[in-house]
């Protein structure tokens, strides 16, 4: 299992338009953030990630798993598409981009 020391949110997930974000969805997705800080970079801005290894992440049943995954992506926090593998990739709100050339892990 995959510990998570200190991971940044982003201040809107607090505000009336995330308000309706279930608990299961809102974990799930300070997961995808640590594991994009982890696997993406600067080849790609997505990382692969399988529903088990998700689950066993989060301690999450995989029905709450793929139920959190289709609220994220309704509620525009992140993009997931399967080509053999979950592909994975977390929308940034408008102005938070790094610059070319940087990566989280500089």
């Amino acid at each position: 299992m995959i510990k998570i020391k200190t991971v940044l949110v982003r201040r809107d997930l607090f505000t009336e338009k995330y308000s309706n974000l279930s608990n299961g969805a809102f974990k799930l997705y300070i997961w995808l953030l640590e594991l994009e800080y982890r696997y993406a970079n600067n080849e790609s801005d997505y990382f692969i990630r399988t529903n088990k290894q998700l689950a066993q992440d989060t301690n999450m049943s995989l029905s709450r798993i793929n139920k959190s995954k289709r609220e994220l992506v309704r509620c525009g926090l992140i993009e997931h598409w399967i080509d053999h593998v979950s592909h994975y990739r977390i929308k940034k709100p408008l102005g938070t981009a790094l610059p070319k050339g940087q990566n989280r892990n500089n």
